[in-house]
């Protein structure tokens, strides 16, 4: 499976989107983090979705903090979140426990979110 990350940021490009076999699109933490207190970073999230799942794509967005920012990301038909609101970063001996206790699926079901594939916790550095 190819994943275009962080898309939206630095050099990334429409052009990725034509010339990459890729199935999976991660939408850059800059336009998530400010996503209930911006005018256009709304519009730009909802139009990446769309224009990820024409192309069959699923839609990784990255840095969801807040309850909030996930249920308008459900709302908006992102498939699978990333970020502290699910888990900071935990190494492996920590993540097992964490998958096994599915504390992960708490959140969506709290938030009330339809999100039922939340991509777990990926270790950032």
């Amino acid at each position: 499976m190819i994943a275009i990350d962080d898309y939206g940021a630095g050099l990334s490009s429409l052009a990725y989107l034509k010339q990459l076999p890729a199935s999976e699109l991660k939408i850059d933490k800059l336009f998530v983090t400010q996503l209930t207190s911006s005018n256009r970073d709304p519009l730009i999230v909802r139009s990446t979705i769309d224009l990820a799942h024409a192309l069959e794509m699923e839609v990784v967005a990255e840095g969801v903090e807040t309850p909030s920012a996930m249920a308008l990301l459900s709302v908006m038909g992102c498939d699978m979140i990333q970020g502290f609101l699910v888990s900071r970063p935990i190494g492996i001996d920590a993540l097992l426990p964490f998958l096994a206790e599915e504390r992960h699926l708490a959140i969506a079901r709290d938030v009330r979110s339809p999100l039922t594939r939340i991509a777990a916790v990926r270790k950032t550095g």
